[in-house]
């Protein structure tokens, strides 16, 4: 029988598993990223501003094809790829170099979020299991592998909210340290300029910051330095960016990723379809059962956001944990889409919502147990097999051919 009350490092089996998950996935990016399958159209449209544009043009020319791109981190990715004849390894490396950093920031936070805590004297075996669930699901998310080595600013995304989403985790550990908290908000908004996601954040450190104790030393300081640093990073992108891309341009185009005004009825199929969207595309489209298997799973998930959200605010009103972010972020995503300046329901410009909508669902199917705790372990060992069952399908076209944005994993 296994003891339950044992710590993670005495039971070797789950720490390997884990272990060989995590090296798996980088394996899984590696070889995706070192394929170097052809640019396709997006890559392409992009890359034509990569190769040909001089460094001024970033900050004072529309991009190429009307694409939408960081400028700044575009820029970089000139510097980097230049010296190497813009070619597809050095086009796509800031993308897999990001979603790498990406996946270890996401397991961290993670780690502090399901695992037990090293504080803690004993550990349960479930709470690990949760642990494994979210390191397979990145395994299993076609997307999250797939760009990992695209000429496209998603990977960062991911990366972005990882980041934002640990400072907040370890905002109160890290304000011990005055000079190194000091630092990194100032450097966090600075995220702003290379991905758009990032600004969605930007409430929460200042909220979190307002929360606290105005006595405390360095306190209006540390708002100060952290608001200082956002308006420069929203100032850059507007005048840089937005001010010349004319973005609504490119919005038209996702129009149909919105959520619909023309009637009632309208309003409610746009939203139920782009938030089951959200809460469905992240393992694989093809055969599209996978995507209706997946709805049940998630749709634990899209409870959990709500219901978490209310139930941890009520205890913690700080934001620090999933469970208190999940929710406000859709929200924020719900506005936009309702605006239409953001497809909200489209999976890639989506991304970065996807590792907390991991966290939601592994957390939602736990909360089966207070029903029964036979019914939450069916619903774990049937989550856990199809997600086995997603992520050996992706491994196969991953390591036999070209791995497409939308692949036919069997």
């Amino acid at each position: 029988m296994i003891d339950n009350t044992l710590h993670p490092s005495k039971r070797p089996f789950l720490s390997t598993a884990i272990f060989f998950l995590c090296c798996w996935y980088l394996l899984l990016c590696a070889v995706n990223y070192t394929r170097q399958r052809p640019l396709w159209l997006d890559e392409i449209s992009v890359f034509k501003s990569v190769s040909t544009y001089q460094p001024q043009d970033f900050f004072t020319k529309k991009l190429a094809v009307d694409q939408i791109f960081p400028r700044f981190y575009l820029f970089l990715i000139q510097k980097i790829s230049q010296p190497f004849d813009f070619s597809l390894l050095a086009v796509r490396f800031f993308s897999f170099v990001a979603m790498i950093a990406a996946f270890l920031v996401w397991f961290k936070v993670a780690g502090q979020e399901l695992a037990p805590k090293a504080s803690e004297a004993r550990a349960k075996l479930e709470d690990n299991l949760q642990y494994f669930t979210f390191v397979l699901c990145w395994v299993a998310s076609a997307p999250l592998v797939y760009y990992s080595a695209e000429l496209k600013q998603y990977s960062m995304d991911v990366l972005a909210s990882g980041l934002f989403v640990w400072f907040l985790y370890n905002q109160k550990s890290l304000a011990k340290n005055k000079a190194q908290y000091l630092t990194i908000l100032t450097l966090l908004p600075l995220l702003g300029l290379f991905s758009y996601p990032a600004f969605l954040f930007f409430i929460f450190p200042v909220y979190n910051l307002l929360m606290e104790k105005p006595k405390e030393k360095g306190h209006w300081l540390a708002l100060a330095l952290f608001c200082v640093s956002a308006l420069f990073a929203v100032a850059f992108v507007y005048f840089f960016d937005i001010r010349i891309t004319k973005a609504n341009v490119h919005t038209q185009g996702f129009m149909d990723y919105s959520v619909s005004f023309q009637s009632v009825g309208a309003f409610f199929k746009t939203f139920g379809e782009g938030t089951m969207n959200l809460f469905s595309r992240w393992f694989a489209e093809r055969p599209r059962f996978i995507k209706r298997i997946a709805v049940f799973f998630l749709m634990c998930g899209l409870i959990y956001m709500v219901y978490g959200f209310f139930r941890s605010f009520r205890k913690n009103k700080y934001f620090n944990v999933a469970d208190n972010l999940a929710f406000p972020i859709y929200i924020e995503l719900f506005i936009l889409g309702c605006l239409g300046k953001y497809p909200f329901s489209v999976t890639r410009t989506s991304l970065f919502f996807c590792p907390l909508i991991f966290i939601a669902t592994i957390k939602g199917i736990a909360e089966l147990k207070r029903i029964h705790p036979y019914l939450y372990k069916v619903a774990h060992a049937l989550f856990l097999t199809f997600l086995t069952f997603v992520a050996i399908g992706i491994a196969r076209v991953v390591l036999t051919q070209d791995f497409s944005f939308s692949p036919k994993i069997w």
